[in-house]
């Protein structure tokens, strides 16, 4: 599915940069827009996402999405770790209507898994092993 990039990639700041802890200090994570009005929010394969990452996604998603909530595909394939911390902030409510988050691994899906059980988010989530069964579900889902 083609895509149009919205807004540019966002760069990885504040201490978790500078301790390295992402692959590509300056690429932890992008968001565009898929051509249905989705919001796609993709880590970089092998990044920890901490807390100061969570929280900057989910900054970055509210103001791309303005006023308006919108579904949101995260594509969490191949990361490294989801810190503790870094679970609240995707717990919070935000301008999302529904979350689909992708993953090809055994290990994606157990961290996907336990961050749904420690902080639901307040809207409904589900993991997918393909991106194309993620988006037909946010799509059948539309209010």
């Amino acid at each position: 599915m083609a895509l149009r990039t919205r807004q540019s990639t966002l760069l990885a700041m504040g201490s978790a940069a500078a301790r390295g802890d992402v692959p590509d200090a300056d690429h932890a994570f992008t968001l565009s827009d898929t051509a249905n009005d989705v919001v796609l929010l993709t880590w970089a394969p092998g990044v920890h996402i901490t807390a100061d990452l969570a929280a900057a996604a989910m900054t970055q998603v509210n103001e791309h999405n303005e006023d308006h909530e919108r579904p949101l595909l995260v594509d969490m394939t191949g990361i490294a770790a989801l810190s503790r911390d870094a679970h609240k902030y995707f717990g919070q409510r935000s301008r999302i209507s529904r979350v689909a988050i992708v993953g090809e691994s055994p290990v994606d899906r157990v961290i996907a898994n336990f961050g749904l059980r420690v902080s639901p988010p307040p809207v409904p989530s589900r993991f997918f092993n393909s991106r194309a069964a993620a988006l037909a579900w946010l799509q059948a889902t539309t209010p």
